[in-house]
């Protein structure tokens, strides 16, 4: 014979926890042993194998109740008590799209609000929300006061975005089973997403105070906190949760990103690991733990490179679990980017941008990689990319806008930094150098005028002073660029520009010995600055000292090779010393390395004429000319060879002289028999 059981009571049975189960169990034994032997002796009455599978499921044995259900309903297929079991069976055992083909099939049999009810919660657990929403709504029509029924009717409705009208079913359940806990936990957590923190956590207390002991509400009280930053408020909740239910590896998990938070690194590793104790598969515990690890070895002081080898470890567990996780795979490039294993983290830089082609976070570190490796034409790539995928992102804008510049790409670097201030006004990194690419192409007032709005931004900015010197130097405004490197030094007194810009106007006034001790006071806080290295030697030529200024240019052309004025100073450091070819060779490189330097191409066409090559002199004192127009100098020049003829177009440019130290060993006569004048200095 049957077992009596109606819808709720047969799902109640079915799905009972094994606390419930265990009271009875001795009875249900019982009924198993008996209903097998009735199955054994009649295997074809659906009666006997339904009744069984109720007995299997209530001493938890899910897949022989399976089987005899299925058994039954193959039997006796058009059963409505056998099809309900069984699909709620299969809702059990996760077959859920089978269980809403089953329940649905009895709910044409038995078109009951309990069905009706089952059917639906099965489509929600077959993540078929909208249906599900539809056949609850027709359940609480036929029967309203059913508190479970809006219980799980604004579960879907939050699947499916319908926030509003999932805050209402809570509130309705709430009304109808005001004890049920789980039904304010849920509209707490609604209450948080929405930004409504107040009464989410009013929820949550309530929770508390009719059940003290919920880890859920301390757990999803410290949610709460977190959201609003109160990181502190949040470690005492989770570890109120943890200490109610000590293996609640989520809340371990919660408390070791809070501790991360307030950077107490080291306690929040030992949370996390126990979060992994806990849940051995969990993959975000894993990657959170990784991100630790890596800030841990961002410290100053940390082990940098035991951290990273945990990070690296963690990262890559992480990515067994989730193997499409792009965080994991861009935090795991950030590991091998700051090891130095420059292959390994654009691989994973990589990975991380095709799973995630809308993220600009991944080009970014792929620009940062390019830069680092000197590949430029490759970061910029990236940083365009970066910028192009968020424009908010204002260091890959500053990045792409300095390698604009350093390529002499300008108009691109105007264009960049007006973009970016359209979306930051208040950028003055990018005003700074918007002002700077406008120097570059020679737009002083808009340069200027760009500096000054950076200083309204950050009046504080020490290099924005010092490039607006730099800037009224180059303009001969002495007033204004004397004030602007005092600014620069009251602000940093260790900033190399503001001392090499006083450098530069002592030297203007001849005042050799504070040019100097300026020009040195810059190389003392930037010991690779070239041209102050190139000045300095200037004074020192100014001053006879040439073996002193021969070093100081040696080591500036060791630091910047293509640095034109160190070239053009050694020039004549050399010609001094009856050493024409060399001189003749450092004036051409001064004057190929920037053609813009008239006096560079005066001084080469000297030494030529010097030398009898008379075609290749005057096309010197003509480039000149081109460099500087109507300077007198080069005309004279030029007036003394008006009956040589030029040079075809297509000639080659004058040869620099690779072996002019060679001719010296061999004891041949470089002797000057000309004098050249006096270097001056050149921006």
């Amino acid at each position: 014979m049957r077992l009596p059981l109606g819808s709720l009571l047969l799902a109640a049975l079915l799905l009972a926890p094994t606390t419930l189960r265990a009271q009875g169990a001795a009875d249900d034994e019982r009924v198993v042993a008996e209903y097998e032997a009735l199955v054994k002796a009649e295997p074809d009455n659906a009666q006997y194998q339904f009744t069984l599978g109720i007995a299997y499921a209530r001493v938890g044995r899910p897949l022989d109740g399976l089987a005899s259900l299925e058994a039954a309903a193959a039997l006796e297929p058009e059963d409505g008590d056998i099809l309900q079991a069984l699909g709620l069976m299969l809702e059990q055992s996760g077959k859920h799209e089978r269980a809403v083909k089953v329940l649905q099939r009895a709910l044409q049999l038995d078109p009951s609000v309990e069905l009706r009810f089952d059917y639906a919660r099965a489509l929600r657990k077959a993540q078929r929300n909208r249906e599900a929403a539809d056949e609850l709504r027709k359940v609480v029509a036929a029967k309203p006061d059913f508190g479970a029924a809006y219980f799980n009717l604004g579960e879907a409705f939050e699947a499916i975005d319908k926030v509003d009208e999932a805050i209402g079913a809570y509130l309705k359940a709430i009304e109808l089973e005001p004890k049920n806990d789980q039904v304010r936990i849920n509209l707490g957590k609604v209450y948080g997403d929405r930004g409504y923190f107040d009464k989410a956590i009013t929820e949550f207390e309530t929770v508390i105070d009719r059940n003290p002991k919920s880890d859920d509400a301390h757990y999803n009280i410290g949610v709460i906190h977190f959201r609003k930053r109160s990181y502190g408020k949040a470690v005492t909740a989770y570890r109120t949760a943890i200490k109610i239910n000590p293996k609640n590896a989520e809340a371990y998990n919660n408390l070791a990103v809070a501790l991360a938070r307030l950077k107490k690194y080291e306690d929040a590793v030992k949370a996390f690991e126990k979060a992994i104790e806990f849940k051995g598969d969990y993959s975000d515990a894993f990657y959170n733990l990784g991100l630790a690890h890596f800030r841990r070895s961002m410290q100053k002081g940390a082990d940098r490179g035991k951290h990273l080898a945990k990070a690296e470890k963690a990262f890559s567990r992480a990515l067994e679990l989730t193997p499409n996780s792009p965080d994991a795979k861009l935090y795991l490039g950030e590991v091998y980017f700051w090891k130095g294993d420059v292959n390994r983290a654009l691989a994973e830089y990589k990975a991380a941008s095709a799973m995630r082609p809308e993220d600009a976070k991944a080009r970014h570190r792929m620009g940062d990689l390019f830069l680092k490796e000197g590949k430029l034409d490759r970061a910029i790539v990236e940083y365009e990319a970066a910028v192009s995928l968020d424009d908010t992102d204002r260091e890959a804008r500053w990045q792409l806008m300095r390698l604009l510049i350093s390529t002499k790409q300008l108009e691109r670097a105007v264009k960049v930094g007006q973009e970016g201030l359209v979306q930051v006004p208040k950028d003055a990194e990018a005003r700074h150098l918007l002002a700077t690419a406008l120097r570059a192409q020679g737009f002083t007032k808009l340069a200027v005028a760009e500096y000054q709005k950076g200083l309204e931004l950050n009046p504080n900015d020490p290099i924005t002073h010092a490039n607006l010197g730099l800037l009224y130097l180059e303009v001969g405004d002495v007033k204004r660029a004397r004030g602007q490197f005092q600014n620069t030094l009251k602000l940093d007194t260790s900033n190399p520009e503001a001392h090499w810009g006083l450098g530069e106007l002592a030297y203007r006034k001849n005042e050799l010995k504070e040019a100097a001790k300026q020009y040195k006071l810059a190389l003392q806080y930037r010991a690779d600055y070239a041209d102050a290295r190139a000045d300095l030697a200037l004074v020192l030529l100014k001053q006879d000292r040439e073996q002193e200024a021969l070093i100081e240019l040696e080591r500036a052309l060791r630091d910047d090779p293509k640095l034109a004025r160190a070239h053009y100073y050694l020039g004549f450091a050399r010609y001094k010393q009856g050493k024409t070819d060399e001189a003749l060779d450092h004036f051409l490189k001064a004057a190929r390395l920037d053609p813009t330097q008239a006096e560079a191409h005066l001084q080469a066409g000297r030494v030529l004429l010097e030398k009898g090559r008379k075609p290749e002199a005057k096309r010197a004192f003509k480039q000149a000319l081109e460099a500087k127009p109507d300077w007198s100098d080069a005309i004279v020049e030029l007036e003394k060879l008006h009956d040589v003829a030029d040079l075809p177009a297509d000639a080659p440019p004058s040869a620099e002289t690779p072996d002019a130290a060679g001719a010296e060993e061999a004891g041949a006569t470089t002797e000057s028999t000309t004098t050249t004048e006096e270097p001056a200095p050149t921006d």
